[in-house]
């Protein structure tokens, strides 16, 4: 980061703390806060940036940046979120910066409650029975339950998931003299051989994978798919023809939540003249929706699929909510009540709503 826009995200940071203790101007038009583990003590908090916030002239959307109890930007952490969401080409997606800036959330966050420092650990040569703040913060994390999930406890799998942003901060920080070692030792495994194939002699000889002390181990777990009883029961329980439809869709064509929500209204079209026997193909663009890694891919819907979206967009629950001055521009497929893009929250919502009392 240069020295210019080290500069403007200090002045961004000053006038963010301005907003959230100036009532007059309200807390709507420059950050969005989320909830932390934390918030009831007041120490550091995760916030996201929006269309005010830009650097060199080009606007930063939903970059993650942590401040203090005082409202003061917590560094280095900042500085390594900026790295992710302006300098690395590998990390494009706002989803990426958000877990990264969760992670990092959560264990500046354990690290104010408890005083500690961030660098404990990462001497070249660390004091004997002193364990790192990252290997504390790991074995904490293993009696640490989910809040608001009836005391359940954290997965090994999630644990390791924040471990692994957190080692990249962390390499981050090495890579910038921030610290003289990394507070963890590396070695080479011997990596799980392949089943034959056709092309086993191209991996002659034992193969090692690199891999860290910090990560727990943990066994693969098979997925959880719904039963087909299950989602007939699913399609059929009280919702909305926009929810129906959306269920309908992520089930059949495998869509995740970010990829139903963003799907395009020109994909849909009226497939009278088709075989009704014919599976039809759609190619998802990240040009064009919201796609994992932005890696296009194929998918199919059968031809009473393709029917139903293009009668919901023509005659049905959309035609209607995109009536509105303000909607007719819309380019998503589903709209939601107030003819708006369904949020993942707002989706989130709809779906836990069918395990209330009223719809069992």
């Amino acid at each position: 980061m240069t020295y210019s826009e080290r500069d403007l995200v200090r002045v961004f940071f000053k006038r963010i703390t301005a907003c959230l203790f100036d009532s007059s101007k309200g807390n709507h038009g420059y950050v969005t806060l989320t909830n932390t583990r934390f918030q009831v003590l007041l120490q550091v908090r995760l916030l996201f940036t929006d269309e005010n916030f830009s650097i060199a002239g080009s606007p930063v959307l939903d970059m993650p940046f942590l401040v203090d109890q005082h409202m003061e930007p917590v560094e280095p952490a900042n500085g390594y979120l900026l790295y992710l969401a302006v300098h690395r080409g590998r990390t494009r997606s706002p989803q990426t910066w958000r877990n990264h800036g969760e992670a990092l959330n959560d264990f500046f966050a354990w690290l104010e409650v408890r005083g500690l420092d961030w660098q404990q650990g990462c001497q070249s040569n660390p004091l004997p029975g002193k364990p790192s703040a990252l290997a504390m913060y790991r074995n904490w994390s293993l009696g640490a339950t989910v809040v608001g999930d009836s005391g359940r406890a954290l997965k090994r799998s999630t644990i390791n998931q924040r471990l692994t942003c957190l080692i990249a901060f962390y390499r981050w920080a090495e890579s910038r003299q921030l610290i003289p070692a990394l507070p963890w030792m590396e070695e080479d495994r011997l990596a799980v051989q392949r089943p034959a194939d056709f092309m086993r002699h191209t991996r002659a000889g034992a193969q090692y994978a690199n891999s860290n002390d910090l990560k727990l181990r943990t066994y693969t777990e098979p997925p959880k798919l719904l039963s087909l009883d299950q989602c007939k029961h699913l399609i059929r329980a009280p919702m909305s023809h926009a929810v129906r439809l959306m269920t309908a869709l992520m089930l059949q064509a495998g869509l995740r939540n970010e990829e139903c929500r963003s799907f395009p209204r020109n994909y849909v079209f009226n497939p009278a003249r088709l075989n009704r026997r014919d599976r039809i193909r759609l190619d998802l663009r990240p040009e064009h929706m919201e796609l994992k890694y932005d890696r296009p891919r194929t998918v199919y819907v059968s031809w009473q699929m393709m029917m139903e979206l293009h009668q919901y967009v023509r005659f049905g629950e959309r035609a209607r909510r995109a009536s509105g001055n303000a909607n007719t521009g819309q380019t998503v497929l589903f709209l939601n009540r107030d003819g708006a893009p369904f949020s993942k929250k707002g989706l989130n919502n709809a779906f836990r709503r069918l395990n209330s009392p009223l719809c069992a």
